[in-house]
C-alpha cells in the first residue's frame, strides 16, 4: 500500500493540473478527469478548457478563445466555438447533470469555480 502511494506520488511530480471541483485538468498530459474518471476531450476542446481553467470565475470573450486558439495555429469560425463548447459542456458534468462547469452569458463563457 505504501509502495503504490509512492508510485503514484512520483508518477505525478513534475505534472501541472488545475482542480476545479470535481474537474482535473492534468495539463502535462492533456487529459480531463471528472471525479477521477477520464473524460475524452478533442485537442480543440482541451484547448478551451485549459483556458478558461486558467482564467476560472472570469468571463472570457469568443473573441479571446479564437486569438488564444490562434497562437496554437487552431483556426476556428466563431460559430465553431459556440459548437464546441456545447459539445464539451455535454461532456463534462454528466456524473451530476445539475452540475454545471461552463456558464454561457451571451458571446462569452466562464468556469465556474462554485
Amino acid at each position: 500500500m505504501i509502495l503504490s502511494m509512492l508510485l503514484e506520488k512520483t508518477k505525478e511530480a513534475g505534472r501541472r493540473f488545475i482542480r476545479v471541483r470535481g474537474l482535473t485538468i492534468d495539463l502535462t498530459e492533456k487529459r480531463v478527469l471528472e471525479n477521477e474518471e477520464e473524460i475524452r476531450v478533442s485537442p480543440v476542446e482541451f484547448f478551451l478548457l485549459r483556458y478558461l481553467a486558467i482564467n476560472k470565475g472570469k468571463e472570457v470573450s469568443t473573441d479571446q478563445l479564437l486569438t488564444y486558439l490562434w497562437k496554437k495555429d487552431v483556426f476556428l469560425l466563431e460559430e465553431s466555438i459556440e459548437r464546441i463548447m456545447d459539445i464539451l459542456r455535454s461532456k463534462i458534468g454528466q456524473s451530476q447533470p445539475a452540475q454545471q462547469y461552463i456558464a454561457i452569458n451571451n458571446k462569452s463563457y466562464k468556469l465556474l469555480e462554485v
